[in-house]
């Protein structure tokens, strides 16, 4: 059985994130709702042009040079690759089954894309899957959740794994895999609905949104333990997460109340009040996540 269970996802903002959007950066915008990719000049910020793609786009990131635009097509089964000096589809790489988010390895080399009960690796030279699908071991009734996390090499894969039972109140688990070595896959719980896993490589953690039970696990990568759970309270449901490059800080968004919650990574506390990003971005990017690039 094949579970299409895609959470809603709260865009944020650029400078919500309390990074600057340089003059010519470009944010290109999942618009799951009307198959298509929608591009913004952050200088405005203003959408200027939108690209179609494939049934149901849920994920979209961005190669390293910003040449390239990879696109998650749930429905379909598919990622679309789109030029983006002339915004055209270049290539659809088949295959998949449910697909869940995308990731990247710093050089852009490498592509990997979370399905339903597998990570398929594609080389981005040639768009074409590397060796087999790695599979997740995930046993009776469980399934990839979210986004993925690969470490800058592209050795280490982080995916969310969540539990079909209803009503949900099973521990969700991070699945950890080495590509070298697909049958080690190290299984980590976390939270109840994990929604998507983030690496902060240069701290050694790693963030998991836990969408039904209103937290954030916090895991060191180094010895793959849990180190923090963080409570953000009623009718919070956690959903992407950001590492602040500069500062111990993660900026986690909010699909309940709104808003978007910083965490202080050091002591794994809450810090300050959300960030109001507005009931309109809010409920517009209910099927949207978004990728920046410069031009």
């Amino acid at each position: 059985m094949v579970i299409r269970f895609t959470p809603f996802r709260l865009l944020v903002a650029a400078t919500a994130l309390g990074m600057s959007a340089a003059h010519g950066e470009l944010a290109y915008v999942a618009d799951a709702a009307n198959d298509r990719v929608v591009v913004i000049d952050t200088a405005g910020p203003t959408p200027i042009d939108s690209i179609a793609v494939g049934h149901r786009p849920i994920d979209v990131i961005v190669n390293p040079s910003g040449t390239r635009l990879y696109v998650a097509n749930e429905y379909d089964d598919t990622v679309s690759v789109v030029e983006t000096v002339d915004r055209a589809i270049i290539a659809r790489i088949p295959g998949m089954t449910a697909l869940r988010g995308l990731a990247m390895n710093a050089s852009g080399t490498r592509l990997f894309v979370a399905a339903y009960d597998s990570i398929h690796v594609v080389d981005t030279a040639t768009n074409q899957a590397v060796g087999v699908p790695l599979p997740l071991a995930l046993g009776q009734c469980r399934y990839a959740s979210g986004k993925p996390a690969v470490d800058p090499p592209g050795i280490t894969v982080y995916v969310p794994i969540d539990d079909c039972a209803y009503p949900y109140s099973s521990r969700g688990m991070l699945a950890i895999i080495d590509v070298r070595d697909a049958a080690a896959v190290v299984n980590v719980m976390v939270g109840t609905g994990p929604n998507s896993a983030t690496l902060d490589a240069a701290r050694n953690r790693l963030y998991v949104p836990n969408w039904w039970d209103g937290s954030m696990s916090i895991i060191d990568t180094r010895d793959r333990s849990v180190i923090a759970t963080i409570p953000f309270g009623p009718n919070v449901y956690p959903t992407l997460a950001a590492a602040d490059p500069v500062r111990p800080r993660a900026y986690v968004t909010d699909n309940g109340a709104g808003g978007v919650r910083i965490i202080d990574t050091a002591d794994g506390t809450i810090s300050g009040n959300p960030i109001d990003v507005g009931g309109g971005g809010h409920s517009v990017s209910r099927s949207a996540k978004m990728a920046r690039s410069r031009t």
